[in-house]
């Protein structure tokens, strides 16, 4: 089934992080989210959402004030009469990028500050390519009038990582705290941070040209 990679409003990337990514609450901001929809001909369900969630709400009714046929995303009843935020097509994932946590002397370095998968997303029957192709078109996106000599991102030393690696991406190192590390939660609006190893993923743009279509 074809695939569509796009901007997507972050907002909606949030709703997404929140409810399905495994280890982390969605980022405080971002440069841009992309997300990966497959074409089904259908509405496919996302999350319930809180009436009580205002920006997301304040969001969707200034572009979906109306459930139209056609719109990419509509409110729908589930099977108890709770309302569901529905998309046209099934999204496989969202992801963002952003400025790098760490601090770097090199200001063309940008960061995956994540990737979440649906929990409908099925390699064995959607595509184990799926997660890789959707890491190197977001890439190729935002790298569209920006000087990037590397992007880099994260994950927890016992997951395995294959799909950066056939994006390009290679290891770099192992991240680990110290026992009075407190990660980043001594910021604003941060919760607590998980101190356990990660590792560090790398893939170089140096020789990359602006582009510009």
């Amino acid at each position: 089934m074809r695939t569509e990679i796009s901007l997507v409003n972050f907002q909606l990337a949030k709703i997404v992080y929140n409810r399905f990514h495994r280890t982390n609450v969605a980022p405080v901001g971002h440069r841009e989210s992309y997300i990966m929809i497959q074409e089904t001909g259908n509405y496919e369900p996302v999350a319930h959402v809180d009436y009580d969630d205002e920006d997301f709400i304040k969001w969707f009714n200034e572009y979906y004030s109306q459930n139209k046929e056609g719109d990419d995303f509509i409110w729908q009843a589930d099977e108890n009469g709770d309302p569901l935020l529905s998309s046209l097509g099934k999204i496989i994932g969202v992801l963002s990028i952003g400025n790098p946590i760490a601090r770097f002397k090199d200001k063309n370095i940008f960061e995956i500050t994540r990737i979440c998968f649906h929990d409908k997303f099925n390699p064995l029957k959607d595509g184990f390519e799926l997660p890789s192709q959707f890491v190197k078109e977001s890439i190729r996106q935002f790298k569209i009038g920006r000087k990037i000599n590397k992007i880099i991102t994260y994950i927890h030393q016992y997951q395995k990582g294959k799909y950066l690696e056939y994006a390009g991406f290679k290891k770099d190192k192992v991240i680990k705290y110290s026992k009075n590390s407190k990660g980043w939660s001594n910021r604003l609006n941060r919760r607590k941070s998980d101190l356990g190893n990660k590792i560090r993923f790398v893939k170089e743009l140096k020789d990359s040209r602006l582009c510009w279509h």
